[in-house]
């Protein structure tokens, strides 16, 4: 399929139509450009923002958990774009040669054009989601300040409409991946002896493929647990609603009016028994939905952000999975994890970070004043801020966290705690966490969301490159008859 009757100059290699590769071209191109508006879309329907709740364990679960997942899952998406992109243009630059060839070996007959590279997504950098679901709704039910100070956990003030429609559009993503998988009408050139780039784009697109399928299966991953936190959470809140409406009936039944000092304490007493029983059951469903939380998101983000060494069934995460399949059609590592060298280009790396995660350069920072500050300012100037969602973000784009930037995280989300504010730190894939931070955050008072805030190109930027075939899907070879498997006369 794709061959022409005549061979090229080389001794030995069929020629190939160069309108396959216009074809493949304009196809993987167009997954680019399916892949970018999708992402788009994804990111005007996410608004997780105050999502979570403020509640311990369940809240800080499942916003550590649930950002840090659909940051991964953009990533890949994006970086499958990206190297669709790169892969469409360099298979536009094979058709153009073999276009040149045929002109060169075709006198008297005229030249034949070339089509232009058709467009692509046009992505620069990673597409992440605009919102962090830190924070909650602060919505405690009616009745609940009678049990405050007796039950043991917060109440679980997360916006179950928000993580509702989170699963719902995760759902539709996935749909439109595979939409863009479906539409990938290419089929591989099995033209034996072919030129040497043709097995190598049969392989490139196989890769887009298999990113295609594993990104559908991420983000269905997603919006199943989005769908399973949503429900346990809000027959969570509707039981303990239901519990405090029964306190308020029994409280109300034991108004007796009773006489005596006896009499008034024993009422007094029934009383405090009630909400003692009330707060009991108040916490072991709590406690479930703590639990329930773990679970779910231990089942359905292992695959996404666990490293296959730590699996008790290892799988490809996203790190591996684009490592593996993307890294020579992006021309470099992506989402390297190892430290960067040097330290030429810090005050550039810091602000390439904040760009990346989404700090608008346009927006001023602003001073925030910690109450018993541990570091020697009396002030501290958080890299993002938001009074509407009340959340505050710093980014440390930084090989590790030093005690400097310790400091610092431990007195923003003092800060924070203090104001009712939540507070995420974003930093790079490489970076490693100090001791006091992982303590910050086992604690529930910081969230953290790695992402990637640089390329690491110490060297310089790369060229993208066709990947080397498959070992397991070699190219076409003749049979001993000297016909090819697609019928085509061995030359």
């Amino acid at each position: 399929m794709g061959s022409s009757e005549h061979t090229l100059g080389v001794c030995g290699v069929t020629d190939v139509d160069p309108q396959w590769y216009f074809d493949a071209a304009t196809a993987v191109r167009a997954v680019s450009v399916n892949l970018a508006n999708g992402l788009t879309d994804l990111q005007n329907k996410l608004n997780v923002a105050n999502s979570a709740g403020n509640h311990m364990s369940a809240g800080h679960t499942w916003a550590t958990k649930y950002d840090q997942a659909a940051s991964d899952v953009f990533e890949a998406i994006s970086l499958t774009s990206m190297a669709a992109d790169n892969l469409g243009a360099m298979i536009h630059a094979a058709g153009a040669e073999r276009v040149r060839v045929q002109n060169t070996n075709s006198p008297g007959k005229p030249d034949v054009d070339v089509p232009a590279l058709p467009p692509g997504g046009g992505l620069e950098m990673s597409i992440h989601p605009p919102f962090r679901s830190t924070g909650g709704l602060n919505d405690p039910p009616e009745n609940w300040d009678l049990i405050e100070g007796i039950v043991s956990k917060k109440w679980a003030d997360c916006d179950v409409d928000k993580i509702r429609i989170a699963g719902e559009s995760w759902m539709a993503s996935y749909r439109g991946i595979q939409d863009a998988q479906l539409s990938l009408s290419w089929t591989p050139n099995d033209t034996p002896d072919a030129p040497a780039e043709v097995a190598k784009i049969n392989t490139a697109v196989a890769n887009i493929v298999t990113m295609l399928e594993k990104s559908t299966q991420w983000s269905i991953a997603i919006g199943h647990a989005c769908n399973s936190v949503q429900a346990k959470s809000d027959s969570t809140r509707q039981s303990i609603t239901g519990f405090l409406s029964t306190m308020k009936f029994m409280l109300a039944t034991l108004n007796t009016g009773s006489s005596g000092p006896a009499g008034q304490m024993n009422e007094t007493i029934a009383k405090e028994r009630a909400k003692l029983d009330t707060a009991e059951w108040v916490d072991v469903k709590l406690e479930e939905l703590d639990k329930a939380v773990q679970s779910t998101t231990d089942e359905k983000f292992t695959m996404i952000n666990t490293a296959p060494s730590s699996m008790t069934t290892p799988t490809e995460n996203v790190t591996t999975a684009v490592g593996k399949y993307l890294t020579p059609l992006l021309g470099r590592e992506a989402r390297p994890q190892v430290p960067v060298q040097g330290n030429q280009r810090n005050r550039a790396r810091g602000n390439e970070g904040e760009r990346r995660a989404g700090i608008d350069p346009a927006t001023g920072k602003q001073r925030i004043y910690p109450q018993n500050p541990v570091g020697k300012p009396k002030y501290r100037i958080p890299d993002g801020r938001n009074d509407v969602t009340k959340q505050i973000t710093e980014v440390k784009n930084v090989n590790d966290i030093k005690s400097k930037d310790s400091k610092q995280i431990i007195d923003e989300a003092n800060w924070a705690a203090q104001n009712g504010y939540t507070m995420t730190l974003v930093t790079d894939h490489r970076t490693v966490l100090s001791q006091d931070v992982q303590k910050l955050v086992s604690e529930g008072k910081i969230t953290v969301v790695q992402m990637e805030l640089d390329e690491n190109l110490v060297a310089g930027p790369v060229q993208p490159t066709l990947p080397d075939p498959s070992p397991t899907n070699p190219a076409p070879v003749r049979s001993p008859d000297g016909i090819g498997p697609m019928g085509v006369p061995a030359r």
